[in-house]
């Protein structure tokens, strides 16, 4: 995704996005009911999330909410620990993308993307990974948040 930045007055500054698909998420191809099934999920949580945005422990409620659609996706609290065939879960992972995204392209609000990441990320990770060329190395997430932050200094 390229964000393109515009200041246009001292006191107020608009924000363009321009989103740009992933097509190795966009170019799956999806059953009609799935990608139905996953359209009516995410516009429940659209609505769930909604009433979270005053909530005193938002950040909590929202992982609870994350973790209920992390079920239904994975049968599982994580992708890792998922019992379904992976060519199922990356079926719905690149369907989330697609629903996520196309709405986020057509609003033009990148937070948005939070529900795909929060839920899907990991499947599409290793989805993603398996369609790239090399080697590869599986790395805990806080070991690579470190290198990570360790970069960035």
């Amino acid at each position: 995704m390229a964000l393109k930045w515009l200041v246009v007055t001292k006191s107020k500054v608009n924000i363009f996005a321009e989103i740009q698909l992933d097509q190795c998420f966009m170019e799956r191809a999806i059953a009609s009911e799935l990608e139905q099934f996953w359209a009516c999920l995410y516009q429940e949580y659209l609505t769930e999330s909604g009433m979270l945005i005053d909530v005193q422990d938002k950040d909590l409620k929202f992982q609870e909410l994350y973790q209920k659609y992390k079920h239904v996706l994975y049968h599982a609290a994580e992708f890792e620990q998922s019992p379904r065939d992976l060519n199922d879960v990356f079926d719905e992972a690149c369907v989330i993308y697609q629903i996520v995204y196309k709405r986020v392209q057509a609003t033009k609000k990148a937070g948005s993307c939070a529900f795909v990441w929060n839920v899907a990320g990991r499947a599409l990770c290793h989805f993603y990974s398996l369609g790239s060329e090399g080697d590869k190395v599986l790395v805990p997430l806080p070991v690579a948040q470190n290198l990570l932050t360790k970069r960035r200094r």
